[in-house]
């Protein structure tokens, strides 16, 4: 009993003994010897649209005094993103784990977008085309800016009301996305302008068709208040919605003015023509004419464009104004902030 006892506290020292002395040889020997330094890094795309982003090395390789190689966990100092450290090589050092010696890594970021310009989609008319901008603007973290190509969701415009369109764009490391809202608009006819023209047989109007619904075709009508018999026109307005068209030859009598486009109209104005007499013979005559004229001059509330006359022979409009924000000729210069204009159209 006292053999077996004896041989089993021999072999418990033994066992002891071998196992210390081999632990402190793995320490020693798997001290650092050297750091390696990570490959060096450009970074296009800067923080907020890059595809790729920006990350930090998690570890570095190092070399261990007993020839061995491992990698060691790594906390490194902040690259910089102010515009006057692009394109400039920063050198970023890390401390290591389990050592004293320090990593280095070098990195270069490249010029980035900072923001970028949402697109405006322009509003339209129902079942008209979307006019959907091409390009995107991004303006860079040094001042610059660069344009990109658009890409578009479906814009749908058969039904009237506001929606939001998606679109995409792309760049070397960068990728940009967004909603724009696109209104479609009912046609909106702006009050005509209607003058007689120097022969006495013809009536002009001009005006403005904002947002027409496609196929949909627009009309000067005139007609015969006491026949009840309509004279039409067709009208071809300008890209900005624009027109000045003049009836068909009519003949003397007084006529409801109005132009229609699909089931809108404008409010009908009463013009007569006087068989062989050119409106302005009198002073009456001619008073009257000034003040149609001006009760149809579109003025908007608050002014945010420019007042537009028609152009008629012999008749000269002009405002009296008490801000130079509205000039005499109609012109608005528009500020920051709102102005109070108090003026007066003269003709």
């Amino acid at each position: 009993m006292k053999k077996v006892v004896a041989l089993f506290l021999c072999f418990f020292l033994l066992v002891g003994f071998t196992v210390v002395p081999e632990s402190g040889v793995e320490a020693s020997s798997s001290s650092v010897q050297h750091v390696f330094s990570p490959k060096s890094y450009t970074h296009y795309g800067g923080v907020t649209y890059a595809v790729k982003k920006f990350t930090y090395p998690k570890s570095v390789k190092v070399k261990l005094s007993n020839g061995r190689y491992a990698y060691r966990t790594v906390k490194w100092s902040k690259v910089s993103f102010q515009k006057e450290y692009l394109n400039r090589t920063q050198r970023v050092v890390g401390s290591v784990q389990g050592t004293s010696k320090k990593a280095v890594w070098y990195v270069r970021v490249k010029n980035y977008p900072v923001k970028i310009s949402t697109p405006v989609i322009r509003t339209v008319g129902k079942g008209q085309e979307a006019n959907l901008p091409t390009k995107l603007t991004a303006y860079f973290a040094n001042g610059q800016r660069s344009t990109y190509k658009l890409e578009w969701g479906p814009a749908y415009t058969s039904k009237l009301g506001t929606r939001m369109v998606s679109y995409k764009a792309r760049g070397l490391n960068l990728f940009f996305s967004g909603k724009a809202k696109l209104v479609v608009r009912d046609v909106h006819l702006t009050q005509p302008v209607f003058s007689i023209l120097t022969n006495n047989e013809q009536i002009q109007a001009i005006g403005k068709i904002h947002y027409p619904a496609r196929g949909v075709r627009h009309y000067l009508i005139a007609e015969n208040r006491e026949t009840k018999v309509q004279y039409k026109k067709l009208i071809y307005p300008e890209r900005d919605g624009s027109y000045k068209v003049a009836s068909l030859p009519l003949k003397a009598a007084s006529y409801n003015m109005y132009v229609q486009s699909g089931v809108k109209r404008t409010s009908p104005v009463v013009v007569t023509l006087k068989g062989g007499q050119v409106p302005g013979d009198s002073e009456t005559d001619v008073r009257n004419l000034l003040k149609g004229l001006l009760l149809n001059i579109h003025v908007t509330n608050p002014l945010l464009q420019d007042i537009v006359f028609p152009q008629i022979d012999g008749v000269t409009f002009s405002i009296d104004s008490n801000n130079d924000a509205l000039s005499s000729a109609g012109k608005v210069t528009r500020d920051t902030n709102d102005t109070l204009v108090t003026f007066t159209i003269q003709a």
